[in-house]
């Protein structure tokens, strides 16, 4: 019985300390989670800026034409919009903003504009979970009025 006890009992010493390295291992992938969880909050919020910039400058493309490009169509006035200068002024509207963001791609139909703007994400804290940078693409419509 004497070295069944003394066995027991060395094993009972190595297991001191075990739990130390579970926590820390535990620890750091609930701070993994909680920086990657963070990451994708950052991530959409800068996905929703970027919308409401590519509304805004949706609006300003269709805002932007000549009385003379307005005609009577049916039952009221319809504007006919400029390419070049629905451009010029979707690419104004986001370089006053700031922010490195571009004109993708502009369709024009009648008196509505559809927008593609591209821009890029860069999350604040870097990490092996996290890439660097993440490029990002909104499409936002708007339609001229006469006002």
């Amino acid at each position: 019985m004497t070295r069944a006890r003394t066995g027991l009992d060395r094993i009972r010493r190595d297991d001191r300390g075990s739990v130390t390295p579970l926590i820390v291992v535990y620890a750091m992938i609930a701070l993994a989670t909680v920086l990657l969880l963070f990451a994708a909050a950052d991530l959409h919020l800068a996905r929703k800026q970027l919308l409401t910039l590519a509304d805004g400058a949706a609006l300003a493309a269709a805002n932007r034409y000549d009385l003379d490009a307005v005609r009577l169509d049916g039952g009221g006035p319809v504007v006919a919009l400029d390419h070049e200068q629905a451009a010029l002024a979707a690419q104004h509207h986001l370089d006053r903003s700031g922010g490195g963001t571009r004109v993708v791609d502009l369709r024009l139909d009648g008196d509505r504009v559809v927008l593609r703007i591209a821009g890029e994400w860069r999350p604040p804290i870097a990490s092996a979970f996290v890439p660097v940078s993440v490029p990002i693409e909104v499409e936002a419509s708007g339609r001229g009025a006469l006002e």
